[in-house]
This record gives structure tokens, C-alpha cells and sequence, in this order.
């Protein structure tokens, strides 16, 4: 925009500069204008200012100081590329906009006001296209992030027709394996936030699936034909984390590479970036981060070139980051920065109706890389699965079936091969606990034993392994049936084409089909 463009008509005072009166009558006429202007910016819920060319602030309105934390006493009549250092502030949006000679928007948290503000900039320019004025807009963006951070899995955003429609076409195709009503509104809350380009920060403790969920986002995002990069922030010596993330050039550093280096967010461009113990990262790192979030742009080591990124920023972390910003540890910024769209997920002692779904993964997973056994659960291993706390979450279900089966001599997973005798008695079995209307949802490969050691009663009489291959067999057919070919079929039940068919063609064989 022109200073030209902003100046009314004034051909009528120029044609009459020799008559006092007239053009006393044009500037009195003028003063209501300039005071309805006045009072518009002064009273606008947005922050407004004004700088001149050389950087020096001339005007800002309440909202400004409300919104900053800062007052006209400290700063009218200052230089914009000194005051914000004075004031703790990262540096100046207009001082930006000055240097570089371009209208910037972007986000800066305050810490006066702990509020995090965008910040918009308009360059007024002379007619030699030097800077005449720069005006800033202000926007408070803190309360949008609180209410995205207050959700939680009885929001009633969330009992729409477009939720119960996520479910239905994701039990046809799950990515993820989940049959709990509580984990099924986070998906349907993540797939909605993976449609915007926003920071994502998932939290959750030691276990839960916090790369799997950023893998669900990645997938469901405009960046999902873009790779997807997954950084473990304390993996990394806190030496070479900075060079790993932005990359270097020749002569950075000694014993940095002849030809340079990129980094992971350059080799994340048009892709995703999993940032995961984003807790662990380095205190001095964490300003060069923050910037990376705020301009898009990433300066290897050794460099003066800006290189822009366009990136999808995934966080994730199992610590309590809010204590870490109150120590010190952690850049209040930087928290509030990655922290656009919050993702919990629930431990797994929480979502008890996942347990026997993702044991019954886990054990298909294990059969189909062990060709001589078919590895099942007794109704006891279920009942104990289902009520063990699970302090290691499903990374730790994992590991017990891979290591129940692993220690099995037959085919039967029973609750020795569990846990030891230690845990076994801290968990009380209730075979009345067992029904088959709570598994049959979960687990269709259990209901026909479940419901056959029911009619038995105490006595608990049955062949266990000739009931679970009947019923899978019964299964394996029906879903054939169902779906035409093979490859859909097994493609449904997340089994490999190859096991669904050579079972299929042995239950076949005995006459179980």
C-alpha cells in the first residue's frame, strides 16, 4: 500500500490555500473522521500499532498493551529492533518486516501476559518503495489453544452422525486396532486435526502408541504421500542434535562431512516430522526449534542461507512438560508453540475393551512368523490380560505374549507362561467375570469357547484347541463368503493372504468347514 493511499482528498483545501476560512471549515470537517478513526483502533479488540520506516514506534492501542503486557510509557517513541529484547520478547515482528522489506505474520508468546499472539504486519511505502509506515495487527490465539486442550472424550462435538460415520467406515478398515468407545473419539479427534496443517502435540505415558498415532495423523494428512520422519529427541547426544535436526555445512564444524549435511527437517520437507521425548531436547536447542515452528524456515550449521521447509510438526512426550516450563527446563514459548492441537491417549488399564483385540493381534502377528505353532489363549489368560494393570501399557502386552509364546511347549498360552506366581496372586479370577456378550464384540475367535465353557459350568471340560480351531474355521469361511476373494478377505481380519489360505485349505481338509 501507497502513503499516497491513505491521504484523503485535499484537492478542494489546495485550490483554496490562500482562504483562511475555507480551509479552516475543510480541516474542521476532517476532525470527526479523525476521531471516529481514533476511537476505532483505540477500542479494537485487536491489538493495533504503528511504526515509522526507521523502526521507531508512533502509536498502539489498548488492546496492544493489553494483550502484550507492555505500556506507552516504555515504548512510544522507542526503536521496535531494541525494545522487545528489553522486554524478554524473542525479537520484533516489525523489525522483520523492516529488515527483510515483506509483510510477516506470525505467532510470538509473551511472557508478561503469557498469552501466545499473531501478529500480522502491512508495509505503507513511499513512492520510492521505501518503508513509510509499517502497522501491525494483533490476535489473542491463546484461548482457541486452552479450548482445544480442555476436549475430552465426552465432548458432545464429538456424539455427531460424522463421528458414528468415522466408526462404521473405520471398523470396515481400521489402521488401528481399537475396539474401546473412549480411544475411538481420540482417532476420530486426531483424523480431524490431521485435515489442518497445525502443530500436533500427543502426550500419553511410556506405551501407549504415540508413534502410531502420529503414523494414523501422517497418514490422514495432505502430507501423507511425503516421508515421514521420526526423531527420538534423547536418543541423540545433546552435542550433535542440533547439527542431526538443521544440518551443516562443509567446515561447520571439525569432523563434519567435506560435502555438508542435511538435516531432518530438510528431509522431511513436503512430509511429516515426528519430534517424539520433545522433553528431552536440549534448553539451548529449543530457541532454534522455536524459530524452525515460527518461520518454516531451517539455516544449517555454518550457513547464512535460509532454507524454507514445508513440514507437518508432530510432538510427542510421556512427561509432564507444564512442571518442566515452571523449572526452567522447558521453553514456556516453545510449549505453547508446539501445543496447537493437544492429543491424550488413555492408558491401556483405561481402555480394558482393547486388551483382548490387541492380544489377539499380537498372538496373529506371532503365528504368522512361526509356521509350526498356532499360539492361543485359556479363558484364564484372558481373564488375567484383562485385569492386569498394564504399567508398561501395550508395549509391554506385547512383549509378555511374545514371551509366553516364546516359553510355550504346546500351542495353549496359560497363565504361568503369563506372569510369574508373584503377579498371578495380585490378580483376582473371577471366572463369573467371563461372558461372552462382553467379548463377542472383541473377539469373535473366543465366543463359541467362552460360550461352551459357560453351559460346562465348574467342571471346565473341553477340548480347548479343537473349539478355538472349529469356530476359526467357521470364521475364516464366513469372511470368504462375505468378501469373494481370499486377498479381501484376509486383508479384513489383518491376517497374511498366504496363512488365510493355507488354513482355510486344512480346516477344509478336516472336515471342519
Amino acid at each position: 500500500m501507497r502513503q499516497t493511499d491513505l491521504i484523503p482528498d485535499m484537492t478542494f483545501i489546495d485550490s483554496h490555500k490562500n482562504d483562511a476560512a475555507a480551509l479552516y471549515e475543510s480541516l474542521r470537517n476532517l476532525r470527526p473522521l479523525t476521531e471516529a478513526l481514533y476511537l476505532i483502533f483505540e477500542y479494537s479488540a485487536n491489538g493495533v500499532y504503528l511504526i515509522d520506516g526507521d523502526g521507531t514506534m508512533r502509536y498502539f492501542n489498548k488492546a496492544y498493551e493489553r494483550l502484550t503486557g507492555f505500556n506507552k510509557e516504555d515504548m512510544i517513541g522507542k526503536n521496535c529492533h531494541t525494545v522487545h529484547q528489553d522486554m524478554h520478547v524473542d525479537y520484533s515482528v516489525a523489525s522483520i518486516s523492516i529488515i527483510e522489506h515483506r509483510e510477516v505474520t506470525q505467532d510470538l508468546f509473551f511472557p508478561l501476559t503469557k498469552k501466545l499472539i499473531t501478529i500480522s504486519t502491512k508495509l505503507i511505502l513511499n513512492d520510492d518503495d521505501s518503508i513509510y509506515a509499517v502497522i501491525g495487527n494483533l490476535v489473542d490465539v491463546t484461548d482457541i489453544i486452552q479450548s482445544k486442550s480442555s476436549y475430552h472424550t465426552g465432548d458432545p462435538l464429538l456424539s455427531t452422525q460424522g463421528f458414528e460415520q468415522f466408526i462404521s467406515d473405520f471398523q470396515k478398515n481400521p489402521s488401528l486396532i481399537t475396539k474401546d468407545r473412549q480411544m475411538e473419539q481420540v482417532l476420530y479427534y486426531a483424523k480431524k486435526a490431521a485435515i489442518s496443517n497445525a502443530n500436533i502435540f500427543i502426550t500419553g505415558e511410556t506405551g501407549v502408541g504415540k508413534e502410531v498415532m502420529a503414523r494414523f495423523i501422517h497418514e490422514n494428512s495432505q502430507y501423507k504421500d511425503g516421508p515421514f520422519i521420526q526423531v527420538n529427541c534423547g536418543a541423540i547426544p545433546d552435542n550433535l542434535i542440533e547439527s542431526e535436526l538443521f544440518g551443516y555445512v562443509s567446515g561447520a564444524f571439525t569432523g563434519a562431512a567435506k560435502e555438508g549435511k542435511a538435516g531432518l527437517f530438510e528431509a522431511a520437507d513436503h512430509g511429516t516430522i515426528f519430534l517424539d521425548e520433545i522433553g528431552e531436547l536440549p534448553f539451548q536447542v529449543q530457541a532454534s526449534l522455536l524459530r524452525v515452528l515460527q518461520e518454516r524456515t531451517v539455516r544449517r550449521i555454518g550457513s547464512l542461507k535460509k532454507v524454507h521447509i514445508d513440514v507437518r510438526i508432530i510432538s510427542a512426550t510421556n512427561q509432564d512438560l507444564k512442571k518442566y516450563v515452571e523449572e526452567k527446563k522447558f521453553r514456556e514459548d516453545l510449549y505453547y508453540r508446539i501445543n496447537v492441537v493437544p492429543i491424550n491417549i488413555p492408558p491401556l488399564r483405561e481402555r480394558t475393551d482393547d486388551i483382548i483385540p490387541l492380544s489377539l493381534h499380537f498372538l496373529n502377528t506371532i503365528n504368522k512368523h512361526n509356521n509350526s505353532s498356532w499360539y492361543s489363549l485359556t479363558a484364564d489368560s484372558i481373564e488375567i490380560l484383562k485385569r492386569y494393570r498394564w504399567p508398561g501399557n501395550i508395549r509391554e502386552l506385547r512383549n509378555v505374549l511374545e514371551r509366553a509364546a516364546a516359553l510355550c511347549d504346546g500351542n495353549v498360552i496359560t497363565p504361568n507362561l503369563l506372569f510369574d506366581n508373584k503377579v498371578l496372586k495380585g490378580i483376582e479370577i473371577s471366572h463369573a467375570a467371563i461372558s461372552p456378550d462382553t467379548v463377542a464384540a472383541e473377539s469373535p475367535v473366543v465366543v463359541h469357547l467362552l460360550n461352551a465353557l459357560a453351559s460346562q459350568k465348574s467342571d471346565w471340560e473341553c477340548d480347548l484347541q479343537k473349539e478355538l480351531c472349529r469356530y476359526e474355521a467357521e470364521m475364516l469361511n464366513k469372511y470368504y463368503e462375505h468378501y469373494g476373494t481370499i486377498r479381501a478377505a484376509a486383508k479384513a481380519l489383518h491376517m497374511d493372504r498366504s496363512t488365510f489360505q493355507r488354513k482355510l485349505a486344512m480346516y477344509k481338509e478336516k472336515s471342519y468347514i
